[in-house]
C-alpha cells in the first residue's frame, strides 16, 4: 500500500503511520505575497515523498475565484488518479485577500473523465448525470483554516476534474482603482491511497490466500470477449487459531468484482449497469462459507481493461479462483481476426455450431474520424471501399451497432451531437409500424448476453414510423469523456392496427446516424438566440461554454424563467444609444465658435459611442445582423478613448494658451490611447487625463498672475454661468461613474452619466471670439492705466501669446476706452 499525493498551495503533516493526513492548511497568494515559501515547501514535500512513497507530486496553481454568470467563470483544477486505488480524498479551502472582505460560499463540482457539468441555478439541462456529480460548498475566510474534504471510495482510475466559482456576489459595477477589489481563491489537494492487486491467469484455477482483511487481484479482459466470468471455491480458512467459519462469521465475508476500479464494498449501486456513480458497476456476493460455490457474471462487459476482485475475510482464508473469458468467433465487418492479447490455449474452447454469433459478438462498425481545422467540429463516418456515408442498414434479425472514439483534450471541451433519422419513404406503409430503439454508451457495448439493450435513460432513444415528429432524434452529451462509444439500435415491427409484433417487410431499413463534434450546444446557431458561444482556455484546458444574456439561463440559454421583457430591453437601447445625442448641441456651438477640433472630437465621440452601445445591446446577441460595425472590441475602444479627448480638449481649451494648443491636443490623444489600451475600465483611466488637463489652464493663470505682479480676477458671470454648472454636473458625471451603477440598472445609470457630461462639457466650451494679435498691446496698456485687475479668465490677454479680445475683459469704471479701442481694432480688423 502506498499514498500518492497531489497538492496545491497546502502544507501538509503527517502523524502515526503516514495513512493519515491531517492539519491541512491553505494560504492565499496576493499580489503582495507572491509565495516566497513555495520552492522550499516544495523541496520538502518532494523529499518526504521520495522516501514514503517514492513518487513525486503533480504541483497545481490555485485558482482566482469569480461570480458564476456563465461557465466561462468558472475555476478548473485537474487531477490524475492511479490505478488500484482504494480510496481518494480531496480537500479544498477558500480565502480571500482582506479582512475587510465578504466571507463567500464557494461551489466546488468533481467529477470523473471530463469538466463537470453544471445546472446553476436550476437551469434547463441537457443531460443529467446522475451521481457522478460530486457538489460540496466551501466558505472564504481571510486566514489560514482547515479544509473542507471529499472522500470518493474506489474512484474510477484517470482524469478527475473539479470545477469552482463563489456564490452571486454583490451586483454593484467597481471601477478598478476607486476602491479594493475584493479577491476570492481556491486551493486544493488530492491523496490517494493505492493497492497492488495480484495478477491471475485466466481459464484455469488458481489456490489464493488471503493474509488482510481486504485482498485484491487483477486480470485483463481483450477485445472480442464474448464472456466472463469468476468462480471462488473451495473457501477454508489457513489460520487455526481462529473461529471457525459458520453463518455469523463466515469464509469470506464479501466478495466483489469490477471493471476498470477496485470494487467498493461500500457502494449503494451493487450490480446496477446503469449506475452513474462516478465508475464502473460492480457484481459482488456476501457471507460464502466454507466449501461452497459462488459464480459471478458481469451483466454487461467493459473491454481492453483490467478487472479487479476484492475478497474481504475476517481471518485468514485459502480457496480457488477461476476466471473464465469466452471469446467472439469475429467482431468487425472486414473480417479480421479477434484481439490477440489472451493466446487461445487462454481462452474456452467454443462450440463450432452454424448458428448465428450471440449478439454481443455481432459485427461492429467503426466510423472513421474526419478532422476539420476549426476546433470542435470533427465528424464520424461509416467508410467503403467508395466513399464515406452516414446511412446504415438496420435489420430486425439483430442488434447493429457502431463505435468511435473520443481523445483527451481535443474532444472533451465541446458537445457529442448524435441524431438519428429514419426515412420519410416508410411512413407510406399502412399495414406495419416501424420502430428503432437504441442506446448510446461511452466504455462498454450496451449488450447484455441474452442479447436485450441496456442503457442509462438519459442516452436512450425510440425512432417510429407513427408520424413524422417521431422519425428523429438527438442526443447531446456535453463535455463528453474520453472514451470508446457504442451506438446500438434494434429494430422490430408492429401492426398498425393491432399492436402486435409482426416480421418486418422489408427485412431492411436505412437509418441515417449523424455523429459529430459540435462548439457549446447546437449547430449553426451554438447557444440559440440568446447566447454566445465562447472558446475559453484554462492553461492546458480548452472548453467552450455558452454565454447566456438578457437573463436567459441553461446549459443552451434556452431558459426563460427570467429573461428580461422585451419592451425592457428596447428601453435600454434606446436610452443607451439616444443619450449621446446629448453632446449634439456642444458640437453645433463648437462649429459656431469656429472650434473644429472640439467639434470633430465631440462628433466622433458622440457616434463611437453610439455605435458601441449598439453592437454590445443587440450585435452580440444577433450575429450576422450588422448592428456591430467594427469588432466589438474596436468599438469599445472608440467609445472610452472618445469620452477621455473630449474631456481632454475641453479642459486644455480653457487655457487659451493658442501657441500650445495643437501639441497639447496631440499630447492629450497619445496619453488616452494609452491608457485605454493599457486598462480601460480603470477609473484612474479617466480621472488621470482629466486633472492633468484641468493643471494646464489652472497653471496658465498662475504664470499670467505672477507677470501682472497680482492675482487677477475672474469674471463672475463666466463663474455662475459656465464654470460653476460645468464642474457640478462633471461631479454628478464622476458619482454616477463610480457608485451608482449596477448590472441592474445600468441601462438608467450609464445614460444619466452620457447626459451630465456631455452638459459638462457644453458647459465649459470655450467662447471662441474674434482672434487678432495686434491690438493686445494697445488693450495691455489701457487696462494698465485703468487700474484694472478683473479679468474674465476665458478671455484673459494672453501674455504667453494669445491674443484673443473680448469686450468683457475689464471693469466698468474702465470698459468705454477699451470698447472703443475694441471697436477701432474691429473696424480695421473687418
Amino acid at each position: 500500500m502506498k499514498w500518492a499525493i497531489v497538492m496545491d498551495l497546502a502544507i501538509v503533516h503527517t502523524k502515526g503511520n503516514n495513512e493519515k493526513l491531517t492539519d491541512y492548511r491553505m494560504y492565499t497568494m496576493t499580489r503582495s505575497i507572491k509565495c516566497i515559501y513555495l520552492p522550499v515547501f516544495f523541496v520538502v514535500i518532494a523529499a518526504w515523498l521520495d522516501q514514503a512513497s517514492g513518487q513525486l507530486p503533480d504541483v497545481y496553481q490555485q485558482g482566482v475565484l469569480q461570480p458564476y454568470t456563465g461557465y466561462s467563470d468558472v475555476t478548473l483544477f485537474k487531477f490524475h488518479v492511479p490505478p488500484a486505488t482504494a480510496r481518494g480524498h480531496w480537500q479544498f479551502a477558500a480565502v480571500h485577500d482582506d479582512l475587510s472582505c465578504q466571507a463567500r460560499q464557494v461551489h466546488v463540482f468533481l467529477q470523473y473523465g471530463s469538466y463537470p457539468v453544471i445546472n446553476h441555478g436550476n437551469g434547463s439541462a441537457l443531460f443529467d448525470r446522475g451521481d457522478s456529480l460530486r457538489r460540496l460548498t466551501v466558505v472564504s475566510t481571510p486566514q489560514p483554516h482547515p479544509a473542507t474534504e471529499l472522500t470518493v471510495e474506489a474512484p474510477q482510475p484517470g482524469q478527475w476534474y473539479a470545477a469552482a466559482y463563489i456564490a452571486d456576489a454583490d451586483r454593484a459595477v467597481s471601477q478598478q482603482g476607486l476602491s479594493h477589489r475584493c479577491q476570492y481563491s481556491l486551493g486544493s489537494i488530492g491523496y490517494w491511497r493505492q493497492e497492488s492487486p495480484q495478477l491471475l491467469p485466466v481459464n484455469q484455477p488458481v489456490t489464493v490466500l488471503t493474509i488482510a482483511r481486504q485482498s485484491f487481484f487483477r486480470f485483463f479482459v481483450p477485445s472480442g470477449v464474448e464472456s466472463v466470468s469468476v468462480s471462488v471455491s473451495g473457501c477454508r480458512p489457513s489460520d487455526s487459531g481462529g473461529p471457525p467459519p459458520d453463518a455469523v462469521h463466515p469464509c469470506l465475508a464479501w466478495v466483489g468484482v469490477r471493471p476498470s476500479a477496485l470494487p467498493n464494498g461500500q457502494a449503494a449501486t451493487d450490480g446496477d449497469p446503469l449506475s452513474w456513480d462516478g465508475g464502473p458497476p460492480q457484481w459482488s456476493v456476501s457471507g460464502l462459507r466454507s466449501g461452497a460455490t459462488h459464480t459471478l457474471r458481469p451483466e454487461l462487459l467493459w473491454h481492453d481493461v483490467y478487472y479487479y476482485l476484492a475478497l474481504v475475510a475476517d481471518n485468514s482464508a485459502e480457496l480457488t479462483v477461476t476466471v473464465t473469458l469466452r471469446q467472439c468467433e469475429f467482431l468487425t465487418t472486414d473480417g479480421r481476426p479477434p484481439a490477440a492479447d489472451v493466446t487461445t490455449t487462454q481462452l474456452a474452447n467454443r462450440s463450432r455450431d452454424t448458428g448465428p454469433p450471440p449478439e454481443r459478438c455481432a459485427p461492429l462498425t467503426r466510423l472513421t474520424r474526419v478532422q476539420y481545422a476549426q476546433d470542435f467540429t470533427d465528424t464520424f463516418l461509416a467508410v467503403n471501399a467508395a466513399f464515406y456515408h452516414t446511412w446504415l442498414a438496420l435489420t430486425e434479425r439483430r442488434i447493429s451497432s457502431v463505435t468511435f472514439e473520443t481523445h483527451q483534450f481535443e474532444d472533451i471541451g465541446g458537445t457529442l451531437y448524435i441524431d438519428l433519422r429514419l426515412s420519410k419513404l416508410i411512413m407510406g406503409d399502412s399495414r406495419q409500424v416501424v420502430t428503432v430503439s437504441g442506446c448510446v454508451s461511452p466504455h462498454v457495448l450496451p449488450v447484455t448476453d441474452a442479447g436485450e439493450l441496456l442503457c442509462h435513460p438519459g442516452l436512450a432513444f425510440n425512432l417510429s414510423s407513427a408520424s413524422e415528429r417521431q422519425l428523429s432524434a438527438v442526443r447531446l452529451v456535453p463535455f463528453p469523456e474520453p472514451a470508446r462509444w457504442f451506438v446500438s439500435l434494434r429494430t422490430s415491427c408492429y401492426n398498425a392496427s393491432s399492436g402486435s409484433q409482426l416480421p418486418c417487410v422489408p427485412s431492411q431499413y436505412a437509418v441515417n446516424l449523424d455523429v459529430h463534434l459540435q462548439p457549446c450546444v447546437w449547430p449553426g446557431a451554438p447557444c440559440g438566440e440568446h447566447g454566445i458561444c465562447r472558446e475559453n482556455h484554462r492553461g492546458r484546458l480548452y472548453f467552450t461554454a455558452c454565454s447566456c444574456l438578457d437573463g436567459y439561463r441553461g446549459w443552451d440559454c434556452s431558459d426563460g424563467s427570467a429573461a428580461v421583457p422585451s419592451g425592457r430591453r428596447l428601453l435600454s437601447v434606446s436610452l443607451l444609444t439616444l443619450s449621446n445625442l446629448a453632446l449634439l448641441p456642444a458640437v453645433v456651438l463648437s462649429v459656431r465658435r469656429r472650434l473644429a477640433t472640439l467639434a470633430l472630437v465631440y462628433a466622433a465621440a458622440m457616434v463611437a459611442s453610439m455605435l458601441y452601445h449598439l453592437c454590445d445591446q443587440l450585435g452580440r446577441q444577433l450575429t450576422g445582423t450588422g448592428y456591430c460595425l467594427l469588432r466589438f472590441e474596436v468599438l469599445q475602444f472608440c467609445d472610452f478613448f472618445g469620452c477621455v479627448l473630449s474631456c481632454w480638449v475641453t479642459l486644455v481649451s480653457l487655457a487659451e494658451w493658442r501657441r500650445a494648443e495643437p501639441t497639447l491636443h496631440v499630447l492629450g490623444a497619445v496619453l488616452a490611447a494609452a491608457a485605454v489600451r493599457w486598462r480601460p475600465t480603470a477609473l484612474g483611466v479617466f480621472l488621470v487625463p482629466v486633472l492633468l488637463a484641468a493643471a494646464v489652464p489652472v497653471a496658465v493663470y498662475a504664470a499670467r498672475s505672477w507677470r501682472r505682479g497680482r492675482l487677477l480676477r475672474l469674471s463672475r458671470s463666466w463663474l455662475l454661468r459656465h464654470l460653476l454648472p460645468g464642474l457640478t454636473l462633471a461631479l454628478i458625471a464622476v458619482g454616477i461613474f463610480t457608485g451608482l451603477e449596477t448590472v441592474d440598472n445600468y441601462q438608467y445609470t450609464h445614460s444619466a452619466w452620457h447626459l451630465a457630461l456631455s452638459l459638462s462639457l457644453l458647459a465649459l466650451l470655450p467662447d471662441g471670439g474674434r482672434r487678432g494679435p495686434s491690438p493686445s498691446d494697445q488693450l495691455q496698456l489701457i487696462a494698465e492705466d485703468a487700474g484694472s485687475d478683473r479679468v474674465s479668465f476665458r478671455h484673459e490677454l494672453d501674455e504667453l501669446g494669445a491674443g484673443r479680445v473680448s469686450p468683457t475683459f475689464c471693469r466698468s469704471d474702465s470698459a468705454a476706452p477699451v470698447r472703443a479701442v475694441v471697436a477701432a481694432t474691429g473696424t480695421a480688423g473687418s
